[in-house]
């Protein structure tokens, strides 16, 4: 029966929720990790964590067992789990009416499905369970990486800048732009990868802590480029830099200086990706 407003208790049912029974009753069970399976209950738990008979912290009152015959997309059949741990959630939103069982091992992936088992649970007001199984699918499963595939390199997107504004554009300069669902706008692919070379060209060595050897401080020797050896010297640099980056099979840097205009240099790179072919860019550089 569907329970009119007001008929439930506030703030402990929905509107247009059944009323809460006289039993315990197990709702439902998710994977909600590759080896942790959430159970929703209908009431409060009677949960100490003394681990006694009927204590829901107690992993032996649980089981989750694999349906027999279903394949998960790895294809091989579910695989058998065991609880270790139970823990009561601490989402205000379910009150108390949801605990973790954390398994084993990892639960085997969709399709594959299971059978969540709550043995002598009872509520927190000493309410019996009524159903104690409930079914549900393993995880979501992603085909493992190949060792030398190249994972997408996402990267927020640059603060707008009058030069690149979009005529009409509302963006305001200097600010990160944001997409049309409110989120950071993000970088990829090749845009993603041109940033990541300036950004190795520009930084100065030791600037992030957990990368040493990370940055080629061409900013910090500008004023040098007039000697040829010092151009040389960063120009072999930025290369071995740059071949860091998962994208680049190979990778030529060359600093020119312009034929008439004084203090002016091109830093110049041409790489071959593995996946954008072959990429330059030209860097101006002024010196004066």
């Amino acid at each position: 029966m569907i329970s009119g407003w007001g008929i439930g208790p506030y703030g402990r049912v929905g509107w247009g929720v059944s009323a809460p029974s006289d039993k315990l009753i197990l709702l439902s069970a998710e994977a909600i990790r590759e080896n942790c399976v959430r159970l929703n209950f209908n009431q409060v738990l009677a949960y100490t964590d003394v681990r006694g008979l009927v204590d829901a912290a107690d992993p032996e009152n649980y089981a989750i067992e694999p349906v027999e015959g279903t394949i998960g997309e790895d294809g091989l059949p579910a695989r058998p789990v065991f609880p270790v741990l139970v823990e009561q959630t601490t989402d205000p939103f379910v009150n108390g009416r949801s605990i973790d069982v954390w398994l084993d091992r990892r639960l085997s992936p969709y399709p594959a499905q299971y059978r969540a088992f709550a043995r002598r649970s009872v509520a927190a007001n000493g309410v019996p369970l009524l159903n104690e199984s409930a079914f549900f699918f393993g995880v979501n499963w992603q085909p493992p990486t190949p060792a030398n595939a190249i994972a997408p390199a996402t990267d927020f997107a640059n603060p707008g800048y009058e030069s690149s504004a979009i005529p009409g554009s509302t963006q305001i300069l200097g600010v990160y732009p944001t997409t049309s669902q409110g989120d950071y706008a993000t970088d990829r692919d090749l845009v993603s990868y041109k940033k990541r070379i300036i950004r190795r060209i520009t930084t100065r060595r030791g600037r992030f802590a957990h990368l040493p050897n990370y940055g080629v401080g061409l900013l910090d020797q500008i004023k040098q480029l007039a000697k040829p050896s010092v151009r040389q010297t960063i120009a072999a640099e930025a290369e071995a830099q740059i071949r860091e980056e998962p994208e680049t099979i190979n990778v030529q840097v060359t600093i020119t200086a312009h034929s008439t205009a004084s203090g002016l240099f091109f830093f110049r790179v041409k790489a071959r990706t593995k996946v954008f072919g072959d990429v330059s860019l030209d860097i101006p550089l002024e010196t004066a």
